[in-house]
């Protein structure tokens, strides 16, 4: 892609700060409508959270036990449509469920759950659609499971995506179509007039040279940054989530799974030639610009999936790590699992607006 920091002089219809998916998709969309559109990130398009998920695009099975059904249908439109439009970046991957004899659902609860999944996308054909299987096909299927206690489990339809290589296409796209994209351009501070939002001092990382960018409209898409004023962080909280990789496993479908010690959700995903396991849910409270996976996390994590594999992994199989911090909104539960991944769209008294946190997407 190329960088041209002085075309973001003059005038826009829509000046974007951030260069995850939000701000990405934002960008491209308005671009595709004619506005003329300008997209800066202070670092690598992708750099933060959004290439820190679990890589799925799915629709949150796990709503389903909290009664989001509106979440989920939304998710699972979104998820046919990129199925269909972007197969090349979005592509099916089935799931399996395990059930056991001490399992938190049982299988008429996740014949129940698997069946309603089915049902809010429309009923949808292979390779998306529910089955069962007693204790012996189960294991065929997946044979570095534990056998002790299985019951049979099941397997239904959800979608992986390179998450950051979707952003970098959504870039591409949007530059495509008019959009001036330039990362390393450091948001220092957004400039009002008549109290409104009117544009933002930019300034290149690179060189140090620093720009007056003018536009009609400014959206915040720049996730946990745009939440550090005392303002924003009383309506949004921060959640870190953690992932391992790890050595493959002998199969290409993936597990969902549900920790012994506390009943959180978890995935096992086969990745590129490996393992991706995880991810935590814990509240944040540090250094947004230092998100690291911690032994705690690891320990938590290899401890989950332990419980159910044949042969145990170890902290020396552990290949590399990443976390990321999701913003939701602000909520009395102690859980953050519990916290509603639905996003939404606020606009401050001076007419900025903020994307807060979110999808089932890109993160779990």
């Amino acid at each position: 892609m190329k960088r041209d920091f002085p075309g973001l002089q003059g005038e826009f219809d829509l000046l974007v700060c951030g260069g995850g998916i939000y701000g990405a998709w934002t960008a491209y969309d308005a671009a595709l409508r004619g506005l003329k559109v300008a997209l800066v990130e202070q670092s690598d398009w992708a750099g933060a959270t959004s290439s820190a998920s679990s890589k799925l695009i799915h629709g949150g099975l796990r709503y389903l036990e909290t009664y989001d059904f509106k979440l989920v249908r939304k998710a699972l439109k979104e998820r046919q449509l990129l199925l269909e439009i972007a197969p090349h970046r979005v592509w099916p991957l089935r799931f399996g469920v395990p059930v056991y004899a001490d399992s938190r659902n049982g299988t008429l609860l996740l014949k129940a759950g698997l069946t309603l999944y089915d049902a809010l996308a429309g009923f949808p054909g292979e390779p998306m659609r529910h089955h069962h299987f007693f204790k012996r096909e189960f294991s065929a299927h997946f044979p570095f499971l534990v056998e002790a206690g299985l019951h049979g489990g099941f397997t239904y339809g959800d979608a992986q995506t390179d998450d950051a290589r979707l952003v970098l296409e959504l870039v591409a796209g949007a530059m495509a179509n008019g959009a001036v994209c330039v990362n390393y351009a450091k948001l220092i501070d957004w400039r009002e007039e008549n109290g409104k939002v009117c544009g933002a001092e930019v300034r290149d990382v690179l060189s140090g040279e620093m720009l007056q960018v003018r536009a009609r409209q400014c959206a915040s898409t720049s996730g946990r940054w745009a939440m550090l004023g005392e303002q924003t962080r009383e309506w949004c909280r921060f959640s870190k989530g953690v992932h391992l990789l790890l050595p493959a496993l002998p199969t290409r479908e993936a597990l969902l799974l549900t920790a012994r010690k506390d009943g959180r959700v978890f995935f096992i995903i086969p990745w590129y030639g490996r393992t991706l396991l995880g991810t935590t849910d814990t509240d944040y409270s540090g250094d947004v610009g230092q998100v690291r996976a911690e032994e705690a996390d690891i320990e938590y994590l290899l401890d989950a999936a332990n419980g159910y594999l044949k042969q145990a992994w170890h902290r020396a199989d552990v290949i590399g790590s990443y976390a990321g911090v999701r913003v939701m909104k602000q909520s009395e539960d102690a859980n953050p699992s519990a916290v509603s991944r639905d996003w939404e769209l606020k606009t401050t008294a001076n007419g900025l607006h903020r994307c807060n946190r979110r999808q089932a997407h890109l993160g779990a």
